[in-house]
C-alpha cells in the first residue's frame, strides 16, 4: 500500500535498563544535603528505625523524621522524570 512503517525503536535490556536506574538513584542521593542523605541512607538502605538513626545522630526523633520527608521530597523531584520514562 506505499505506507512503509518506522521500525520500532531499540530498547535495551532489563539488566541496562536497571543499572541505568541504579546510576540515576545514586547520583540523585549523592545529590541531597548530608544530613538527609544521612538519614535516608540509615533508613531505607541499612534498615535503621527512626529511633535508631536518632540516637546515632543524636538528633530527635521529629527532627530525623522531617529529614526523611524532605529526603524523600527531593528524591522525588528528582527522579520525577525517571517514574515517567518507563
Amino acid at each position: 500500500s506505499g505506507i512503509e512503517e518506522d521500525p520500532p525503536a531499540p530498547t535495551e535490556s532489563p539488566a541496562a535498563e536497571r543499572d541505568e536506574i541504579t546510576t540515576t538513584v545514586h547520583a540523585a542521593v549523592e545529590k541531597l544535603p548530608p544530613r538527609q542523605r544521612t538519614v535516608l541512607v540509615l533508613h531505607r538502605f541499612e534498615g535503621q528505625s527512626i529511633r535508631e538513626i536518632a540516637e546515632s545522630t543524636h538528633l530527635s526523633e521529629s527532627a530525623v523524621e522531617s529529614l526523611l520527608v524532605r529526603a524523600y521530597a527531593h528524591l522525588r523531584a528528582s527522579l520525577k522524570d525517571l517514574n515517567s520514562a518507563g
